[in-house]
């Protein structure tokens, strides 16, 4: 607990602070710090707090950041430190178990990348499924940049590598 302007000692051994949410005063030990460095009391943080799964403090419901791979919370600070991504897709939250890079350097997750690219059969990287084309002949799925590796068989007529 960093800021302890808000205590006042009410006896040698109870120190009492106010919750910074309702501005009730209540025994130290009985709130949790806030990533604000403040106070909330027990039911402050039922009622309008998360606790990040991080750093253990509460934040705001409306400031939390919602891991969907994982269920959990955590705050602008843990998420700014590191281990956790925004899908360049969908726009969800994930830890970077979830992490799925692009040939177009998007930031993928698992369910995206399955649903919306397709592999270069060429370059091995991943590229948005309109951004891929169909080599009949070889029956290669290939990345634009890939595509100059292709030609039209002039026998068949067919592209292939």
């Amino acid at each position: 607990m960093e800021d302890m302007e808000n205590v006042a000692v009410v006896t040698s051994e109870v120190a009492t602070a106010v919750c910074e949410h309702c501005g009730e005063q209540f025994e130290v030990d009985e709130m949790v710090e806030t990533v604000s460095g403040g106070l909330v009391c027990r039911d402050c943080l039922e009622s309008a707090y998360v606790v990040c799964s991080d750093c253990g403090r509460a934040l705001k419901r409306s400031d939390e950041i919602a891991l969907r791979d994982t269920g959990e919370s955590i705050c602008t600070d843990c998420y700014e430190g590191g281990g956790y991504f925004c899908c360049s897709n969908c726009g969800d939250y994930f830890s970077s178990a979830e992490l799925n890079a692009t040939g177009n350097e998007d930031i993928v997750c698992d369910d995206c990348l399955d649903r919306r690219y397709t592999e270069c059969d060429y370059c091995h990287s991943y590229y948005l499924n309109d951004e891929i084309r169909y080599a009949d002949g070889s029956g290669d799925n290939v990345c634009d940049d890939c595509w100059d590796n292709y030609g039209e068989c002039s026998g068949c007529g067919e592209c292939v590598s």
